[in-house]
Order: C-alpha cells, then sequence, then structure tokens
C-alpha cells in the first residue's frame, strides 16, 4: 500500500522549535500536527523530541496505532539525513 500526503511549515523558531502541519491523503485522509523540538545537550550534541497530534473519528481513529509504524521508518531516514548535513 503506498502512502501518500504532504506537510506544510506552520512555525519554525531558530535552534528551537518546528510546528509542521501533515496532511494524509492516502490510504486514509486526515490533519495532524507535528512540533519537533530540538535541545543542545553538548557542544556537538542535540536532543531531538517529536510529537504529533490530531483528531480523528471512527472508525479512523483506530488507524492511530498504525500511524507510528507508517511514519517511523521516513522520520528516521529524515533525522538521519539532517544529521549527516549537520556533521559536514
Amino acid at each position: 500500500m503506498s502512502a501518500r500526503g504532504e506537510q506544510e511549515i506552520r512555525q519554525i523558531e531558530d535552534g528551537k522549535k518546528l510546528i509542521l502541519d501533515v496532511r494524509f491523503i492516502k490510504p486514509f485522509e486526515g490533519l495532524a500536527v507535528t512540533e519537533m523540538t530540538t535541545e543542545a545537550i553538548a557542544p556537538a550534541q542535540t536532543k531531538v523530541a517529536w510529537g504529533m497530534s490530531g483528531k480523528s473519528a471512527y472508525p479512523m481513529n483506530l488507524m492511530n496505532a498504525f500511524i507510528d509504524g507508517m511514519l517511523g521508518p521516513d522520520l528516521d531516514e529524515s533525522l538521519a539525513t539532517l544529521k549527516g548535513i549537520l556533521e559536514k
């Protein structure tokens, strides 16, 4: 099953926070707000926290348990790419 969607940057606080609107299109439609925050914990080390919130009506709310499994690999890849860029 292929997934489709889009995201839009809602807010950026340089070096601190990124807030995105994530629009799911396929396999189901929905809207979620995603927030990433960063915290410097050493000169060459940053902690990144990620969260997502949204509302889903029944029966789509049953899919929420699978969201992490669907987005997790893409998020891991994005963070690894970001890490590579920042370490250059």
